[in-house]
């Protein structure tokens, strides 16, 4: 018992640590954009 609430904890806090990121990595990537629009040095 007490391992299946092991692996359902770290399974949830795996999902939820991958939406943070998204949301953060999503997050920067607009505001990376929306500061470098005019000159397109980078090719990322």
């Amino acid at each position: 018992m007490f391992d299946i609430k092991i692996d359902w904890l770290c399974f949830y806090v795996k999902n939820l640590s991958v939406k943070i990121f998204n949301i953060v990595f999503l997050f920067v990537y607009n505001l990376d954009e929306g500061q470098q629009k005019p000159d397109q040095k980078s090719g990322l």
